[in-house]
């Protein structure tokens, strides 16, 4: 399970990246906008993927005994989607530099929602690290007194 939601982390930060890309793309003449708007949504299609990828990891934590809480992002999904549909019509208006901001933003959107989402398993694990300590700290404690009561036995 927090493998899938590394991968989505990476996933996520990757796009970001491209859709940074593709915005300084759509500010080039040299680009037509039909090929801006391939990519675009070919990006929307690796941004879904990326979320499957993360509603499999939330299906994988229920299943768990003591699962995480896991956010569900769908305020930014829906956001980051949006965008994606701004800037596939921006280009198929043929508006560059509309297409170009709205990508801008996409981009920011992702890369926090990959930051929201590293700092969300980041405190999982601490969280889960800090309990398996107190565990191993009573073990500790238990079998000292365990000892202990025997040697008072012999």
């Amino acid at each position: 399970m927090e493998k899938k939601v590394e991968q989505t982390v990476d996933d996520l930060q990757k796009l970001a990246e491209k859709q940074e890309k593709l915005s300084k793309e759509s500010k080039d003449k040299k680009n037509t906008t039909e090929d801006l708007a391939k990519k675009q949504e070919e990006q929307k299609a690796e941004f879904e993927k990326a979320m499957e990828k993360y509603k499999e990891a939330q299906e994988k934590n229920k299943e768990l005994e003591q699962p995480y809480q896991m956010e569900d992002f769908d305020q930014q999904k829906e956001e980051v989607a949006q965008e994606f549909g701004k800037g596939k019509k921006s280009l198929d208006e043929k508006k560059r530099s509309k297409a170009s901001q709205s990508q801008k933003k996409n981009a920011q959107s992702l890369s926090q929602m990959s930051k929201q989402m590293q700092q969300m398993m980041d405190q999982q694990m601490q969280q889960q690290q800090t309990e398996d300590l107190n565990n191993l700290k009573q073990t500790i404690y238990n079998l000292t007194t365990s000892y202990l009561d025997q040697q008072d036995l012999i």
